[in-house]
């Protein structure tokens, strides 16, 4: 006979036995715990919901309950083997309940009932036997019991939070089952399409042009709009009409929460994004940022025109000269900037017919063909970022009258682009003031030291110019000043920051008469690697951000690689060590120049370019050519708070010389550490739209998209951080 067979036998007999010598709920004979089957007893619990094993927690929105009755079904079983088990008990059945805030509550919203509405309790619960064990089950014995939880939507509008706890008796690995419910009170969620608004080539002195955002409230609860706001480097001209509000939203007026709107679930609110008349082919891109009570963030819509084809920006886009002597020749230099991502073909540059006989165009300034206009056979070809001038000059022959006229620019790409001309003749000879050429050039890397000289300027017949004032306009964040002052004749001037600089210079005599006006150059700073990322800050603390003294923020950028360094650790809680400190991996003021990727590649090497100490910035660091497939971490950390109280920090990434992110962060004080998102490359990402997915929050990160970390120790100066 087999073990098999014997085994078998042996349970058979004790079956019979049992069914013989088993009464009521005690067990006797062979059946009780010393069987001669020679095997251990004990019960097995199990706890399904209507959908399979139940959870630990279940939450719901009570909202839609409201007036109504939500209801969760359990079954509690026995699933131990059958001839194994012993039964199992329910000892006691809890119920606790308290409000969002863990208080007491006076007047319960959930209650537990057995399937014929009494009470749930210890004693409504039967023996329970796995199925099959018939042999020496209990009286009253059964293989399930059900019961129900009810939340009851009529008691309360409040969260609550219950916990359900099941003491049982029998399982020796499960003394008892506890299931808990939370409600929350709608969840307000926000969605806005398109998230990609392209208005395609657009041409100058176009049209307004009007495409329209839906922000749908697609949750359970009204979405309370807070902020609608728009950023951009470019200045477009684009506005934001919003439904129920009257004021318009622009660059620099968004709306802030009044009046209030608010949209209702199923509900949605129209955004009605105009792009008024542009007065040049420009490439622009601005971003619509619309926050709110949805707790997964803000919503954002890229907006762009002209981002790809070729693009010719002439600058300034109108000759006014303002009032000139009779008889002197005076000249405006308009500057040719191909703007686009392809080459522009220019075939005529020509004053149009009519235009007055006081007015010439001279193009002795850069590639002409023998200093003539262009023409079909003979175009001047601009590339992409390439740039040519000429100049219009007026030589007014008469008081009684304006000279005006137009000049005419014919691209074989694109439309005729056409500058208005005004010359004002002068009796009384007021002093002229005039810009030379801005050196190096119009356009310029960031921290270029550029000289702009006023030497050219002319006072009238018998007089000198004696009074200089320069002033200037420059991007948003930017506070840099004009070297030695902005009182002398030649000044020169370091940009630190991307963005458009307008320069204007206004002169007066001797005897004081003041200019025929003022005159203007405009500069543009372009980043000229791949990947450049710039770091500036506003300290509330801080009353003059140009001196000596101030707060002192750090940027970074981290290599992924930072995070295998040995003793790397986890201080932001994100499950995985952090990027910052790491040997060789942390590109910042202290290891300003390592050596990533491939060690004969030195282009992709990070590198600080400005590291500032005493409040607002800029801090850049860049990479000329980044590792594709390889995400970066951009952080920022303040070092010193001077004893100024916290500062806001802002972040504008540029990739390709386009501004991708423009990202104004939270308020941070000392020793915070803010991981702002990471950030990769890819050469084949030419759009905007394209660009902007090459960046991400940092893991760990908030609703927000931030992953701030207080307190951040500092590391001491004196330790080697550099690559070894």
């Amino acid at each position: 006979m087999t073990k098999f067979q014997t085994t078998t036998r042996a349970i058979v007999v004790t079956a019979l036995i049992c069914l013989i010598g088993c009464g009521g709920e005690e067990k006797t004979g062979t059946c009780d715990e010393s069987s001669t089957t020679g095997l251990d007893k004990s019960a097995v619990a199990s706890l399904n919901d209507q959908f399979g094993g139940a959870k630990g927690s279940y939450s719901f929105d009570a909202s839609v309950v409201t007036g109504a009755s939500k209801r969760f079904t359990f079954q509690l079983a026995n699933t131990a083997n059958a001839l194994t088990s012993a039964p199992l008990r329910v000892k006691q059945v809890k119920l606790t309940e308290s409000d969002a805030g863990d208080n007491a509550v006076s007047q319960p919203a959930f209650r537990c009932e057995m399937l014929d509405g009494s009470p749930c309790s210890g004693s409504a619960f039967p023996p329970l036997i796995p199925t099959g064990d018939v042999a020496c089950a209990p009286a009253g014995a059964k293989t399930g019991m059900s019961f129900d939880i009810i939340y009851d939507g009529t008691i309360t509008t409040d969260s609550r939070k219950a916990t359900v706890t099941l003491v049982l008796e029998g399982d020796p690995k499960k003394a008892t089952i506890e299931v808990k419910f939370g409600t929350t009170q709608g969840e307000p969620r926000l969605a806005c399409d398109p998230k990609n608004i392209n208005f395609g080539t657009v041409a100058a002195d176009n049209k307004p042009l009007v495409e329209t955002v839906k922000c749908r409230s697609i949750g359970s609860a009204p979405v309370q709009i807070e902020t609608i706001e728009l950023f951009s480097t470019t200045q477009p001209p684009i506005t934001v009409t919003v439904a129920g509000i009257s004021d318009t939203v622009t660059l620099k007026t968004p709306y802030t929460g009044q009046p209030p709107l608010t949209v209702k679930p199923g509900a949605s609110v129209d955004l009605d994004i105009e792009l008024g008349s542009l007065t040049a082919e420009d490439q622009l891109g601005a971003t619509l940022q619309v926050t709110s009570n949805d707790s997964t963030g803000a919503k954002k819509v890229f907006i762009s025109a002209n981002s790809s084809g070729p693009c010719l920006k002439p600058s300034p886009n109108a000759a006014t000269f303002g009032d000139v002597p009779l008889g002197q020749p005076t000249k405006v230099e308009i500057l040719l900037d191909s703007c686009g991502t392809e080459a522009v073909t220019i075939e005529s540059i020509a004053l149009k017919d009519g235009s007055s006989a006081d007015l010439q165009l001279d193009y002795a300034t850069g590639s002409f063909v023998n200093n003539v206009a262009p023409s079909a056979e003979e175009p001047l070809v601009l590339q992409p970022n390439g740039q040519e001038s000429f100049r219009v000059v007026c030589t007014p022959s008469t008081l009684d009258s304006e000279a005006l006229g137009t000049v005419l620019i014919q691209s074989k790409e694109l439309p005729l682009r056409e500058l208005a001309v005004s010359c004002k003749p002068a009796k009384q000879q007021c002093p002229i003031a005039c810009i030379d050429s801005v050196l190096p050039a119009q356009t310029v890397v960031p921290q270029t030291t550029l000289t702009l000289s006023a030497k050219c300027s002319k006072a009238g017949t018998g007089h000198v110019i004696d009074k200089y004032t320069w002033s200037i306009s420059q991007p948003d964040a930017s506070q840099a000043t004009l070297k030695p002052n902005n009182k002398v004749k030649v000044v020169s001037f370091q940009p630190n920051i991307a963005g458009e600089y307008k320069f204007s210079l206004e002169v007066a005599d001797e005897v004081g008469t003041p200019g025929c006006g003022p005159v203007s150059k405009i500069v543009t700073v372009v980043p000229d690697n791949k990947l450049h990322v710039e770091l500036t800050w506003e300290t509330a603390g801080d009353k003059d951000q140009t001196d000596n003294k101030g707060t002192d923020l750090d940027l970074h950028i981290a290599h992924p690689d930072a995070k295998t360094v040995s003793g790397q650790v986890d201080l932001d809680g994100n499950g995985e060590p952090d990027w910052w400190w790491a040997q060789c991996y942390d590109n910042f003021w202290l290891n300003p120049n390592p050596e990533w990727g491939d060690p004969f590649d030195v282009f992709d090497n990070p590198s600080v370019d400005l590291d500032d100490t005493d409040g607002w910035g800029p801090e850049n660091l860049s990479m000329a050519v980044p590792e594709t497939e390889t995400w970066y971490a951009v952080g920022v950390y303040v070092w010193d708070d001077a004893n100024m109280g916290p500062s806001k920090p802002r972040i504008r990434i540029y990739i390709n010389k386009e501004l991708v992110i423009d990202r104004v962060g939270p308020p941070l004080k000392e020793r915070d550490m803010w991981c702002v998102g990471e950030i990769s490359y890819d050469p084949l990402a030419t759009t905007l739209n394209a660009k902007a997915k090459l960046f991400r929050p940092c893991k760990g990160a908030d609703s927000n998209g931030d992953l701030i970390t207080s307190k951040y120790p500092t590391v001491s100066p004196a330790k080697n951080l550099k690559c070894q």
